[in-house]
């Protein structure tokens, strides 16, 4: 199972969901990662999300630096954002950690609800196969009708 799918599970279990709640949702037929599998994958994506937010730092700075014709370090730059004397176009706040993003936050009302549009996008999905699972099923009825 990709670990993408292992990060999803690990989502919905923090929402209580049980194994089977989330088989049927994801339309899963193999068992679910364990709980170390889960764990593993996501400090992974932790790790990646810090490698990520640095590297997206340190290309903000080139163009800050570009932009005004500087040098500045690292270390300053960050300083500079902190105490507003220097203003960026991204939240850095949600970036450091220190406002979290509500999406990513399973007890936030706007992971919920952003749970159940997708639950309800699946349901929709779900319909519309059936409907043409049927539709289906009635065309291939006529082809043999057609030839008796």
């Amino acid at each position: 199972m990709e670990d993408s799918k292992k990060s999803g599970i690990a989502k919905l279990k923090k929402l209580g969901l049980t194994d089977e709640e989330i088989n049927s949702m994801l339309g899963i037929e193999e068992p679910l990662p364990s709980e170390e599998e889960i764990e593993a994958v996501e400090e992974k994506n932790q790790l990646e999300t810090v490698a990520w937010k640095k590297d997206f730092l340190v290309e903000q700075l080139g163009h800050y630096n570009k932009k005004h014709g500087g040098k500045i370090e690292l270390e300053e730059w960050v300083l500079g954002i902190q105490s507003d004397e220097i203003e960026v176009h991204f939240d850095w706040k949600e970036l450091a950690g220190i406002r979290p993003n509500p999406l990513n936050d399973p007890n936030s009302p706007e992971f919920k609800k952003r749970a159940i549009k997708e639950e309800e996008h699946r349901e929709l999905i779900k319909e519309e196969r059936m409907k043409d699972q049927i539709l289906w099923e009635k065309f291939k009825l006529s082809e043999k009708n057609k030839e008796k």
